[in-house]
């Protein structure tokens, strides 16, 4: 049984939020390649290499 009581957890979704709080536009590179979906224009995001502009953020979600 065990601490969780012998339950399986899976992961289904995985979001990732970045904001950029200062006043230029930023790129950011991540080690994830995993495809995302970003959640404000419905388009598919590359996560290896994001654009977020000054003041600006990013929703995305990986469906496993």
């Amino acid at each position: 049984a065990g601490k969780w009581g012998g339950e399986i957890i899976r992961l289904e979704e995985q979001g990732l939020a970045l904001f950029n709080f200062g006043d230029r536009d930023a790129t950011v590179w991540l080690r994830d390649e995993k495809p995302y979906t970003d959640l404000m224009e419905g388009s598919g995001a590359d996560a290896g290499r994001l654009y977020v502009p000054a003041h600006g953020f990013r929703w995305l979600l990986h469906r496993f």
